[in-house]
């Protein structure tokens, strides 16, 4: 099995170790009082520390969300006593807001460490552990996301269900630095990158259809329909007849080119790991990813 076979497998595994908590997260941040955007400003705003947090830092990691949607968070935050000012547009994690996160983190991943899991659990800690440091240790690209994300890790005597949680996150957050990378230095807005993303994939040709399939950025149609033009100005798309959108002969091959580019970033420091090592990863995340869905479905 290949790297490229390997890395579906990290979210599959992901969603099937989550249930074996027997606590639902979602609850846990109904009871909190926290809606929308609030659990994903918190929780990566504890990854900043000890620096301040901001709308202008989360704009940068993640760039395709209404920067509003953010502000809202901050605001809501900062009323409930979760965040603290820390200067002009920054903030700091309150003592209220420790103890909220500690209270969620703990009580989650607490259930999760107390849970059975099979051997195959903690055969994949140690392969997984060193595609991280491989890719931490990574000449390029910069790595911002992944570098606070690691933050949160809960080190070598966390369960192995939380270590590779952290894991999977962790390669998710390479990914991110590695497709920014790629794509930024074409000096396009967020919203339109993803735009021209789904017009690749063939999953929106419309503004009204980007605004319903990417509903959780809080863009309006109004928003991808400017995205559209920037596209369309750069010569990546073109407008049929019927009021959708294609990718132009340049488009198509810049955003491949993009792609194959985020790819060799992200792939190259799983050179880190021999074949035999690949082989191993894959059938330990296949079996892992079997037994949990046996029994979650039994």
């Amino acid at each position: 099995m290949n790297a490229t076979e390997i890395q579906p497998l990290f979210a599959e595994v992901q969603r099937v170790i989550g249930p074996r908590a027997g606590v639902s997260f979602q609850d846990l941040l109904n009871e909190a009082g926290l809606e929308g955007m609030d659990w994903g400003v918190l929780s990566i705003s504890l990854d900043f520390e000890p620096e301040t947090t901001s709308v202008k830092r989360f704009t940068s990691r993640t760039p395709y969300a209404n920067p509003e949607n953010y502000d809202k968070a901050f605001h809501r935050l900062a009323e409930k006593g979760l965040l603290e000012p820390a200067g002009p547009g920054e903030y700091r994690i309150s003592k209220a807001g420790h103890a909220v996160l500690d209270h969620i983190l703990n009580t989650y991943f607490g259930a999760l460490g107390r849970a059975a899991f099979p051997p195959e659990a903690v055969q994949t800690v140690p392969l997984l552990e060193r595609l991280v440091n491989a890719c931490l240790n990574a000449p390029e690209p910069d790595k911002p996301i992944l570098t606070y994300n690691r933050h949160s890790d809960p080190g070598p005597d966390g369960a192995a269900a939380f270590r590779l949680m952290q894991f999977f996150a962790d390669l998710g957050a390479f990914r991110d630095d590695c497709h920014l990378a790629a794509w930024r230095p074409y000096g396009v807005s967020g919203p339109a990158w993803e735009a021209f993303t789904f017009l690749w994939r063939g999953e929106a040709h419309t503004a009204d259809k980007l605004a319903e399939k990417l509903s959780n950025r809080g863009l309006s149609t109004e928003h991808y329909t400017q995205a559209l033009r920037e596209l369309e100005q750069k010569g990546w798309i073109t407008a049929a007849g019927d009021g959708t959108y294609q990718l132009t002969e340049q488009g198509a091959a810049l955003r491949q080119k993009v792609e194959d580019e985020t790819d060799r970033l992200y792939y190259a420091p799983w050179a880190a790991l021999s074949d035999r090592e690949l082989e191993k990863l894959g059938h330990l995340l296949t079996r892992l990813k079997g037994v949990l869905s046996e029994a979650q479905a039994a």
